[in-house]
């Protein structure tokens, strides 16, 4: 018996010589073999060895053989309904948290108020109401909690706790394999007396693995989770081309089309083909939604790969422009290639690995960069944006901006400040892409705010926005807010007097309502 511990080898030997029918085992092998070995598989999904057997035996009758004298159907299906009803009632315990009048029943106002005694909502605006978004937060919880009602009239009363077995999985996963693993070995009961003895299933069980092949491990320095998933497949690398592999956290450019809707920032870099005859397999990572442009001697390129992460749809959040797309293909980087951006460390390993499982070949160049602008393959060249601009650093400090150009620090004009504020975190700029140019998964349209700075430096051209004393942005009219407005790219906005609530959303900006006289979003950042 291969692959399994002497221990294990030792009670199956002793086990197996217990049986009075080894007939009845030889006529079980072939279609039971395939359920008992897929119900010890089942008992530890993705980790399953042989070794594991006489452990998972012992606690099954630890779990099941009450009386000490085999495992009977009786005890089985005992066991089965203590799960299930454990399971109701570990459930209607859930339900009835919400019974603050303790009358059995729980009510949507019931629901509702326990809701809001919660941690998810007490930042409330100073007249202690939610804000739009927080009330639509609340009610789709509440509807939530109310999928366990039937009928459909609000409440949930006793006589419908019953319709929980069919609402919600009734037992633990790991208890319920148990049981069908039981059920499955019981069905295969040698001498067919009803009973199931440990040595029995210690016999069905090394019968059933007699030839078995063991998945193999993970390889040492890559856990199970870096490994593409089952489902990932990549085109083969031709014979003879060039395997390049390229990484980024986002690109330098701000692209008037986007990849992700238009409440998700979208970035953009180039990629520049220099001049060869070698085919090139190139595969691009970022985090980031982005819009990869080739230019170049795009002739050379056999094929593309874009790992990048899904949308709400479960599509690829990228595209590129430049190449046919019969030549692009795209991954997953949730579970098929992971971006990278930091050459050397493990992020890299981690990419190179799982690209090495996906195409059986390993990278001849490795590019990263965090702010992609300009790659030169195959030659593995980066150029960033800041070193393409005639003008320095850019320093923002108070109500000021300043910029150090030939090593001396200018004070800027007020009217240039947001233009220099967008160039600080997008130094690639502002890029024209026609959406009909870019090859994707996923719909591309043109931005009708353009995201973060950039929009707002639109908003402002427009008219819409104006920079306040504070530095805060004053709406004048009815505005989609730029998308991507987190983090460091947060501001302050006052939402003047009859003008209406923006569209879109405002990320961890902040929104004050002059016609309120209070916080209307992003509570926690007005300060």
């Amino acid at each position: 018996m291969k692959n399994t511990s002497r221990n294990t080898k030792a009670l199956l030997v002793v086990a197996a010589a217990c049986l009075s029918a080894p007939a009845a085992l030889a006529q079980s092998q072939d279609a039971a073999t395939a359920k008992i070995q897929q119900a010890f598989e089942n008992l530890s999904p993705g980790r399953f060895q042989p070794d594991m057997l006489a452990r998972h035996i012992s606690t099954l009758f630890n779990q099941l053989d009450s009386d000490r004298d085999g495992i009977e159907a009786s005890e089985i299906e005992t066991r089965e309904k203590i799960f299930q009803a454990d399971a109701r009632a570990r459930h209607i315990s859930q339900i009835l948290r919400n019974d603050l009048n303790g009358d059995g029943t729980v009510t949507r106002d019931e629901i509702r108020t326990v809701l809001l005694a919660g941690r998810s909502y007490n930042r409330r605006m100073p007249d202690g109401t939610l804000n739009n978004r927080a009330k639509q937060r609340l009610e789709q919880a509440v509807d939530k909690a109310l999928k366990a009602d039937p009928n459909g009239d609000g409440k949930i009363s006793p006589d419908e706790y019953g319709s929980l077995r069919e609402t919600r999985r009734t037992t633990r996963r790991g208890r319920h394999n148990y049981v069908a693993l039981a059920r499955v070995l019981l069905d295969n009961d040698p001498n067919n007396d009803g009973k199931l003895t440990q040595p029995e299933a210690l016999a069905l069980a090394g019968a059933a693995f007699a030839t078995y092949i063991p998945k193999p491990k993970p390889e040492p320095g890559m856990s199970a989770s870096a490994r593409p998933a089952a489902h990932c497949q990549t085109p083969a690398v031709a014979a003879g081309a060039k395997l390049v592999v390229t990484g980024v956290y986002e690109g330098s450019g701000i692209p008037t089309a986007s990849v992700t809707g238009q409440d998700r920032a979208s970035s953009t870099a180039q990629v520049d083909i220099e001049n060869g005859t070698e085919p090139l397999y190139i595969v691009m990572t970022s985090l980031d939604p982005m819009i990869w442009r080739f230019t170049g001697n795009t002739k050379r390129i056999d094929r593309v790969v874009i790992a990048a992460r899904k949308n709400k749809d479960g599509k690829i959040a990228a595209g590129v422009t430049g190449i046919d797309k019969s030549k692009v293909s795209f991954l997953s980087s949730h579970d098929c290639l992971k971006y990278f951006y930091k050459t050397g460390g493990i992020h890299e390993a981690r990419t190179v690995g799982a690209l090495h499982h996906l195409t059986d070949r390993r990278p001849e160049v490795v590019v990263g960069s965090y702010q992609g602008h300009v790659f030169s393959l195959p030659s593995g060249g980066h150029t960033r944006a800041r070193d393409q601009r005639e003008s320095g650093l850019t320093i923002v400090s108070g109500d000021d901006t300043f910029q150090v150009v030939d090593g001396v620090l200018e004070k800027l004009p007020r009217k240039n400040r947001l233009s220099h504020e967008m160039l600080r975190f997008a130094p690639g700029g502002i890029v024209k892409i026609r959406p009909s140019s870019v090859v994707s998964e996923v719909k591309v349209e043109p931005y009708e705010v353009l995201p973060q700075q950039a929009g707002l430096l639109q908003l402002v051209a427009q008219g819409a926005l104006k920079r306040g004393p504070s530095g805060e942005f004053i709406i004048h009219k009815k505005i989609r807010y730029p998308a991507g407005l987190n983090g460091a790219h947060s501001v302050k906005f006052l939402l003047r007097a009859g003008v209406p609530e923006p569209d879109g959303n405002p990320g961890h900006s902040c929104v004050f309502s002059e016609e309120k006289g209070m916080v209307i979003e992003g509570h926690s950042a007005c300060r």
